[in-house]
């Protein structure tokens, strides 16, 4: 397959953003009924493990909102790149463009500093 011949229009398919958005939405109920039987059933004896697990589930669940309907990925394939296509939709706004890029490092500040909790 020639690379001048590949071409991204399959992307805009109405499947591709069905499925993306019904895992999302599954993903964030799931999320939310997480954090609630985090904070309301879990045992005594968790103690502030009971905490360390919500903030866990706080963080995916805001990633996850984030994801599904702020940035909304386009995934250019094969190239490892992706563009917003939600809420941050940029049209030659550069202002668009840099709060989306600190709303993504924020993430994954945030992130490092869960994962940095495991060791």
């Amino acid at each position: 397959m020639k690379i001048s011949n590949m071409s991204f229009e399959s992307y805009d398919n109405p499947i591709y953003i069905n499925v993306m958005h019904g895992n999302g939405i599954a993903s964030i109920i799931l999320g939310f009924l997480g954090m609630y039987l985090i904070a309301t059933k879990t045992p005594k004896i968790f103690g502030s493990y009971k905490y360390f697990l919500f903030n866990i589930s706080f963080w995916a669940f805001i990633f996850d909102f984030y994801m599904t309907f702020v940035y909304t990925p386009r995934l250019l394939f094969p190239a490892l790149v992706m563009c917003p296509t939600g809420l941050l939709k940029t049209k030659n706004n550069n202002s668009v463009a840099y709060a989306a890029f600190v709303c993504f490092k924020k993430f994954i500040f945030e992130g490092k500093n869960v994962f940095s909790g495991f060791f």
